[in-house]
């Protein structure tokens, strides 16, 4: 059975992911940024002990603002799903560098499996992830039904996570 293809990102959200500030509020706080050599990362990751971190949000579904009542629902879902899969966690927020948004709470997963990551995107509908990796720095991975949009260059589509 094949997915449905999830709708295309507007360019202006391809760049909005590339000019914002994604920081996870832990015991010692990093700032991800999606491309960009981020100073101390892997030294932040090996004092959590772990491999990798995602920061996922499960608020506005393809970018598509909901009441904020639902926003806080949805978000607490998330939450509770990752405290019932037993993975550490940290709160996190997407900000952006130029303000032209309101920041965005997240959650900063720690050694999330991709298999979960894939069913979160798609059960929140998340156009993407952020995957910061040991020794490989940050990046986007795209939600996994997502076809190739010809508007993504500076970012790569994670060749994995097409379905």
């Amino acid at each position: 059975m094949n997915a449905p293809l999830v709708p295309v990102p507007a360019d202006s959200l391809v760049a909005a992911y590339a000019a914002t500030d994604f920081l996870v509020l832990a015991l010692r706080p990093v700032t991800l940024r999606v491309d960009q050599v981020v100073a101390g990362l892997d030294d932040w990751l090996r004092a959590q002990r772990c491999e990798s971190a995602v920061v996922i949000s499960a608020r506005s579904p393809f970018s598509q603002v909901l009441a904020e009542d639902e926003e806080d629902r949805r978000h607490e879902e998330l939450r509770a799903l990752v405290e019932r899969a037993g993975l550490r966690s940290a709160p996190a927020v997407g900000r952006p560098r130029e303000g032209t948004w309101q920041p965005e709470r997240c959650i900063c997963v720690l050694d999330l499996a991709d298999d979960l990551a894939t069913g979160w995107m798609r059960r929140f509908e998340q156009y993407a992830v952020v995957v910061a990796v040991l020794g490989q720095g940050c990046r986007l991975r795209w939600h996994p039904d997502l076809g190739r949009p010809a508007t993504i260059s500076s970012v790569q589509m994670d060749e994995d996570s097409r379905g």
